[in-house]
């Protein structure tokens, strides 16, 4: 395919994109912004908050530390029908595809020719098969996707018809061909069956658990509190990081998880309850839970000051990021992603008060896994460069943000003017949606 980096790949007048603040312009195509991973300033505040760094730019200054780019992040929005730019971007060139596209029925962005306002919910199954469609071509042989959709109700009439948001959906108080009042639609199954059916192959369902719920008027049945993430690929064989992603193994007698087996009083608080110290990691689970001792790290909507109705959680793009592409890059010839070489031994604590309880005549034996370097996976004898993530719904544009702060490339699509303004903004900004407490990296529950 030959070299790939700062390639225009057409994108036409409607292309968006600066130079990130802070950072020195440059690159070919003239519509690609660029960053250094520098620090960047508060937004707004007084005069005294701008003096000093808030918690928020200290969080992202370490976990930039922890990720810093090797060379400049570009960043592309294009602004437009999805269908119609997906089709102008080159077959096999995304490592990873992070989105969450318009759900049915639910609101009216007030832009002809949007995702979400079909007439049934068939018409809308079937538009969405033709984007991702689109999207499976424009992936790589091992590249993934993670779409996070919602559902609705059928015949509802519901709240959601006098929000703002919402004027001009279609009205279903009387129900879709097939379905009864008051029926869950299956949006989200029904997506992802026909995806299948369409040649991805679907390899798990997250659920993604959320704090704040939206709260719900309703008297017969439980309140919405989870949404799916999906993981499908386009081949049985694809790259995953299961070491970016690794996240403690053990609950301790608090019920938050934890990598220093201090979790009982008993013995100095040493010991767990079973009398052994938990192992260091294990492989990320299919359930986001929601844990109150890290309410930090929860996965519930994050606030952000902007006119976007729907924004998910940063950590979201990021445990997608993270897993589905290379945190040293790809070879910039061919775009094979370089690999993780790790080193895995079992090895003795050495303290009998963490080894196990004595009159059980064993000690316990932990797993270690370290990171001893990368490799690629190409004949290639050249310097990575970032990997390349899109999102055909770009929305406020918080994939891009946290591939930015991730030295992960991304493309967003946008229909909407106004959001490609905004996220644009936001981008440049830095802006994360998260208030976090400060702390380095290796104490996110992902880095245990």
């Amino acid at each position: 395919m030959g070299s790939l980096r700062g390639a225009g790949y057409g994108g036409g007048p409607t292309l968006r994109a600066r130079p990130l603040a802070g950072a020195a312009a440059g690159g070919s195509g003239g519509g690609v912004g660029r960053s250094e991973g520098a620090a960047r300033g508060v937004v707004g505040g007084s005069a005294e908050d701008r003096r000093r760094p808030s918690r928020i730019v200290l969080h992202l200054l370490l976990a930039r530390q922890q990720h810093r780019p090797r060379c400049p992040v570009t960043y592309r929005i294009l602004q437009g029908d999805v269908t119609e730019r997906l089709r102008e971007l080159p077959d096999g060139y995304f490592h990873g595809c992070v989105t969450s596209p318009p759900y049915f029925a639910l609101r009216d962005y007030g832009v002809a020719g949007q995702l979400g306002l079909e007439p049934t919910p068939e018409a809308y199954i079937e538009r969405m098969v033709g984007v991702f469609r689109e999207v499976r071509r424009v992936l790589r042989e091992d590249g993934t996707l993670w779409l996070n959709i919602g559902d609705s109700y059928s015949g509802s009439g519901g709240k959601q018809h006098t929000n703002a948001g919402s004027a001009g959906r279609p009205d279903n108080r009387a129900g879709w061909s097939g379905l009864k009042p008051k029926d869950l639609v299956g949006i989200p199954w029904r997506l992802v069956l026909a995806l299948q059916a369409d040649g991805w192959w679907w390899r798990s369902c997250i659920a993604w658990t959320k704090r704040s719920a939206m709260p719900e008027s309703v008297r017969d049945r439980p309140t919405s509190s989870w949404e799916p993430i999906f993981l499908l690929t386009k081949a049985a064989h694809y790259f995953y990081d299961a070491e970016a992603v690794r996240q403690s193994a053990v609950k301790g007698a608090s019920g938050s998880r934890f990598d220093t087996g201090k979790t009982s009083a008993r013995d100095g608080g040493d010991r767990t309850q079973a009398g052994y110290r938990g192992a260091p990691g294990a492989n990320l689970r299919n359930v986001w839970p929601i844990e109150e001792e890290y309410q930090e790290w929860n996965l519930g909507p994050e606030p952000f000051i902007g006119c976007h109705f729907a924004t998910f959680p940063t950590e979201v793009p990021r445990r997608a990021i993270l897993a589905g592409t290379s945190d040293k890059g790809c070879c910039q010839e061919c775009g094979a992603p370089w690999k993780r070489l790790t080193d895995s031994h079992y090895e003795n604590p050495g303290n009998r008060s963490t080894n196990g309880p004595r009159n059980l005549g064993r000690y316990v034996r932990l797993k270690r896994v370290k990171t001893t370097g990368w490799r690629p996976t190409c004949a290639h004898d050249l310097a990575p460069v970032p990997c390349r993530v899109l999102d055909p719904f770009g929305g406020a544009m918080t994939t891009a943000l946290v591939a930015e702060q991730l030295g992960r490339d991304s493309t967003m699509i946008e229909l909407s003017a106004d959001y490609c303004a905004l996220g644009e903004r936001r981008i440049q900004a830095g802006m994360p949606l998260t208030q976090r407490k400060p702390g380095t990296a290796e104490g996110l529950p992902l880095f245990d």
